[in-house]
């Protein structure tokens, strides 16, 4: 059976009536209701293609901005766990991880340990 227009609570992906869409679509919020495709810069996406859930191998994503990045923007760490960049503390400006500074803002400087 080929569809058009879905009932409240399902979505039109292709000719049909799904429950949830495949990976890689997004269920739009408004009607009609269907299922769009990702950005290709996300692997999979929520409410909008360019909000990025998860990101194609070798890019990671940013969690501030849902969106997939070749590598952290200043101020952020490539989490190892979740793949994601998180924020560095302060006062780090760059850093290897949330406590870990390898450069610093100023007024305070980096104290070196052996």
């Amino acid at each position: 059976e080929t569809c058009t227009s879905c009932p409240f609570g399902r979505y039109l992906q292709g000719s049909s009536c799904v429950q949830s869409c495949l990976p890689g679509r997004f269920a739009t919020k408004t009607a009609p209701f269907i299922c769009e495709r990702c950005s290709v810069t996300c692997s999979e996406c929520q409410d909008s293609a360019n909000h990025c859930t998860s990101c194609p191998e070798g890019t990671t994503l940013n969690g501030s901005t849902n969106t997939c990045e070749s590598e952290c923007d200043d101020g952020f760490f490539k989490n190892i766990q979740s793949g994601q960049c998180e924020t560095c503390e302060d006062p780090c400006e760059h850093c290897l991880n949330k406590t870990t500074c390898t450069t610093c803002s100023s007024p305070p400087y980096l104290k070196l340990t052996t």
